[in-house]
């Protein structure tokens, strides 16, 4: 993939989709960007979240 040819804001790894298929689930994207109370409605709709690796800080330095 070159990035100065890729076209899109946001995307997600075709294996990533297919390791929740794989185990009898829907994949459904959350944005980054979200608004916390599109999120809130969001996560009240499905069963579960899978995190795949990266360079994200989920705890910052408070622990929060």
């Amino acid at each position: 993939m070159r990035p100065e040819t890729f076209e899109h804001s946001t995307f997600i790894w075709e294996h990533n989709v297919n390791f929740v298929h794989y185990a009898g689930n829907w994949a459904v994207q959350i944005a980054f960007d979200i608004s916390e109370p599109d999120l809130d409605d969001l996560l009240s709709q499905i069963n579960g979240v899978f995190i795949p690796g990266g360079g994200l800080t989920l705890i910052d330095s408070n622990g929060i």
